[in-house]
């Protein structure tokens, strides 16, 4: 069964109907059905269906989206929708399995800290390109989306598997990352935005896996320098594709950035006012954000408070 029959059974409006907060209810009613179980393709189908009833200039009634989905013509998602959807969601998963199956090996706090931050901004991002994809009926966006985080997860794979990120996989790093960058500019500024932002995580999340398994020095094998330069060289280009579309803030005061969202965490730089960053994720008070750490010039990723920051212009 497809997305768009399950959408169509006869009980689906009523189940919806009956929910407080309709829209957040999709994701357990289809979760019920055993259509799929992994949280991000969840959330991404969420995503999807808000973005449908954008399209079609249906309320944010899910009910009432659900009882004219007969009666719109042009809803239309394609049923390999739903196979994109689920593969965006597994590879999500595999990527930050294998970053905690090398953890292991890790006795850093601080990275393990680190991961459920990536992992909750990605999700977010996933869903906001499916919202843009239905809403925009541009389902090719999912596609790019699929083939990007499948070669990631590839990449990813080869570093754990070989202890380490070899000089020939360095290479093909820098070559898939050039060829992704290649591709976003080709896309619309409403998608390329979050598509920057997705490359500059998935950059990070490559980063902390080769620097886990590279604890011995190989002959033939990138050093940890090595591979902070590609990652830099790349995260720069990122940030300043993000600068042109207006996609970043600055502080407007002296701050702190933090390990978590809690002004009790551990401080990972003091920044100055005027400070530019790429926001990732918003929770609550707080926003994730990554930027190039004035001491040492290398990306990063922390919290900073909201209210000490402000949009460009």
């Amino acid at each position: 069964m497809n997305l768009n029959d399950i959408l169509k059974t006869q009980n689906f409006a009523q189940k919806i109907n009956n929910q407080i907060n309709p829209f957040d209810s999709i994701t357990k009613i289809l979760s019920s059905t055993n259509w799929t179980k992994q949280p991000d393709t969840l959330k991404m189908t969420e995503a999807l269906l808000k973005g449908v009833s954008s399209y079609n200039n249906i309320s944010s009634s899910a009910y009432e989206m659900t009882k004219r989905i007969n009666t719109q013509p042009n809803f239309a998602i394609p049923n390999t929708t739903l196979d994109l959807l689920n593969s965006i969601g597994n590879q999500n998963s595999r990527l930050f399995e294998g970053i905690n199956s090398a953890l292991v090996l890790s006795k850093s706090l601080t990275t393990a800290i680190e991961i459920p931050n990536l992992q909750f901004a990605l999700s977010g991002l996933s869903a906001q390109l499916a919202k843009i994809a239905s809403s925009q009926q541009k389902w090719d966006i999912l596609e790019d989306f699929d083939e990007i985080t499948e070669e990631a997860v590839s990449i990813n794979d080869r570093i754990i598997e070989e202890e380490g990120l070899s000089n020939e996989n360095l290479e093909y790093l820098n070559e898939f990352l050039s060829r992704i960058e290649v591709k976003i500019d080709n896309q619309d500024k409403s998608s390329s935005a979050i598509f920057w932002k997705v490359l500059a995580l998935i950059s990070f999340i490559l980063a902390i896996t080769s620097e886990i398994r590279n604890w011995t020095p190989k002959p033939e094998f990138a050093t940890q320098e090595e591979v902070d330069k590609t990652i830099t060289r790349h995260f720069t280009n990122f940030e300043k594709k993000l600068k042109e579309q207006k996609e970043y803030r600055i502080t407007n005061r002296k701050c702190k950035v933090f390990l978590k969202p809690k002004s009790k965490s551990k401080v990972v730089v003091n920044i100055e006012k005027g400070f530019e960053f790429v926001v990732l994720n918003i929770n609550h008070k707080w926003i994730y954000v990554s930027y190039l750490n004035p001491n040492d010039n290398l990306p990063e990723t922390g919290w900073i408070m909201k209210k000490y920051t402000e949009r460009i212009k």
